[in-house]
């Protein structure tokens, strides 16, 4: 009988706001292509997330590279939930009762502030990139509640964007879905709602109301503060087929 190779891969399952993700060591990345990531992605087959995080240490300092997969297996350039959820696991297994972590991701340096479970990811000012389009590490389609179409036209016109639909709902309260490349409608999205609260421009601090809860965008003079409360849910190992 031959033996079926397997691919044995320790995991924590964790999220944010019910934006979910599998965290798993860099070294593990490598053993990994696209096809075992969506295996480990598939909700059913698998162990089920709209992301797959990938943490490493950097040499001796103090910085710590984070990369996101996709549930289809695609590359993407941030997660802001993602990186709240990655930082509560930095805090947990290797660095506890620290109060700011430095993060890589995409090349770019992001400071996760710890505050008790709250954590809080500070971005850079975000770009236009023209046609409604916002750039927060990965690029965001920004549109109102009464501009819903077929999901189906706008994710092949905009195929590189996350798409978010807000409405707002109270003073500097925003509630939005959304729907992510290479997910569909999750819980949450930690960039999309800083692209938002950028967007709409409703005042220094703007609470945004996702389907999963509920996160807090802080815009200041040299940064935009993302704040959330990430949880980690259990760890294990998936025994898959390579």
């Amino acid at each position: 009988m031959t033996k079926i190779p397997r691919c044995y891969v320790e995991f924590v399952k964790a999220h944010t706001n019910g934006n979910d993700f599998v965290i798993i060591n860099h070294q593990t990345r490598k053993m990994l292509d696209e096809e075992l990531i969506r295996k480990i992605a598939d909700r059913n087959l698998g162990i089920g997330c709209d992301q797959v995080v990938f943490i490493s240490k950097n040499g001796p300092c103090s910085c710590y590279v984070i990369d996101f997969a996709n549930q289809d297996g695609t590359k993407a350039s941030m997660c802001g939930n993602g990186a709240c959820a990655a930082a509560a696991y930095i805090r947990d297994k290797f660095v506890d009762n620290t109060s700011a972590i430095d993060l890589r991701i995409s090349g770019i340096r992001y400071t996760a502030i710890m505050d008790d479970k709250r954590v809080t990811i500070c971005f850079p000012k975000p770009q236009q990139a023209g046609d409604g389009v916002i750039v927060t590490g990965n690029k965001h389609l920004v549109l109102g509640v009464e501009e819903i179409v077929s999901i189906d036209e706008l994710s092949a016109k905009y195929a590189d964007c996350n798409i978010h639909f807000y409405e707002v709902v109270g003073n500097c309260i925003v509630r939005i879905r959304t729907f992510e490349r290479g997910v569909g409608w999750t819980k949450a999205c930690g960039s999309g709602a800083v692209a938002v609260a950028y967007k709409l421009d409703l005042g220094a601090k703007t609470r945004i109301i996702h389907e999963g809860g509920e996160s807090v965008v802080t815009i200041e003079s040299g940064f935009i503060g993302f704040a959330a409360t990430p949880e980690l849910i259990f760890e294990g190992m998936w025994y898959g087929t390579s």
